[in-house]
C-alpha cells in the first residue's frame, strides 16, 4: 500500500482463506463502491488500479448513491471493460463468480430523493 495506508471498499467479496484476525483481505475478487460527493468514479478507479496488492480482483460495481444505477467494471487481458446498470429490473453481472445481483435486491428499502434535469449521470 502506498505510504503504509489500507483502504477499505464500502463491501468486497474475498476468496481468501478466512483468518478473522486479519485487517486485510488475502484474495479480494468482487468490490463493491458507493459513489459519494468526496469520491468521484474516477478516483475510486484509479485508486484500486494503481495499487499492486489487489491483482486479484477482477469486478467493481459501483453504484450510484441517489438513484438505482452503476458500472461494473471488468478486469480483461487489456484493463478494464465496463457495462453500464440503471433501473430496479436491472442487475449486475459477476461473471467470475456466476452470479447477477439485481438492482432491486441491492437497493431494497433505499428511498431516492427526487431527481433534478440538471442531475449528472452517475456511474
Amino acid at each position: 500500500m502506498p505510504q503504509g495506508n489500507y483502504r477499505y471498499p464500502d463491501v468486497v467479496i474475498d476468496c481468501g482463506r478466512n483468518d478473522m484476525a486479519d485487517l486485510a483481505a488475502k484474495e479480494p475478487r468482487v468490490v463493491f463502491e458507493v459513489e459519494s460527493p468526496s469520491t468521484t468514479t474516477l478516483e475510486q478507479l484509479e485508486r484500486l488500479e494503481d495499487d499492486p496488492n489487489v491483482a486479484s480482483i477482477t469486478t467493481i460495481v459501483l453504484l450510484a448513491q441517489t438513484r438505482a444505477q452503476g458500472r461494473v467494471f471488468v478486469r480483461d487481458g487489456t484493463g478494464w471493460r465496463s457495462l453500464r446498470i440503471a433501473g430496479m429490473d436491472a442487475a449486475a453481472p459477476i461473471d467470475d463468480l456466476a452470479i447477477s445481483l439485481p438492482l432491486a435486491e441491492i437497493y431494497e428499502g433505499v428511498e431516492f430523493p427526487p431527481s433534478h434535469p440538471d442531475e449528472a449521470d452517475g456511474p
